[in-house]
């Protein structure tokens, strides 16, 4: 199986279960958003100084997956497959989230963002995470998606790339091995 279709040639794509849409439908632009942030997470992980960084990271790569895969999937599916994203999820990242508040002490507030080169790749993916996360809200808003743990969860992710970001910073991490 090759890689190449050409159905897509026209502007137009399949979505999970013979569901065509304009490649620039609300549900492809959020699902782009979130592939771009799957790569930057990939790239963290390589990048990433600790087996516990490169654990949290691989984690939401594989959620981000189930979001991306309930965006995909359409209504009758839904019905079938149920939350692919489950609560236990959203728990998960929250409790990350608070871990990681306890042992990083970083200002509450925004800074300048290149403390590092480590920290600068972790602000890049934050600033994608957000932008993931206000196209997944527009779905959720146009009812395309009901899975509230989906907001949750993309919300904790920014929340963990800004503490990433600046506890890289106050260490000083370059990125350079």
């Amino acid at each position: 199986m090759g890689v190449r279709s050409g159905k897509g040639d026209g502007g137009f794509t399949d979505l999970s279960f013979d569901k065509r849409v304009s490649k620039d439908s609300a549900e492809i632009c959020a699902i782009g958003d979130l592939d771009e942030l799957n790569g930057y997470l990939g790239l963290l992980r390589c990048k990433a100084d600790s087996q516990k960084d490169k654990a949290i990271l691989e984690n939401i790569q594989r959620a981000i997956f189930k979001i991306s895969s309930e965006i995909t999937v359409g209504a009758e599916k839904k019905k079938k497959l149920g939350l692919l994203l489950k609560k236990d999820d959203a728990d998960w990242i929250k409790k990350t989230v608070h871990q990681l508040e306890q042992e990083v002490k970083i200002e509450r507030c925004f800074y300048l963002p290149g403390g590092g080169e480590l920290s600068a790749y972790f602000d890049i993916a934050r600033t994608v995470a957000r932008r993931a996360e206000r196209s997944v809200v527009g779905l959720f808003r146009e009812e395309k998606i009901k899975n509230e743990n989906i907001l949750t969860y993309l919300n904790c992710v920014s929340d963990i790339l800004f503490i990433m970001a600046g506890e890289k910073a106050l260490k000083g991490k370059t990125g350079g091995k």
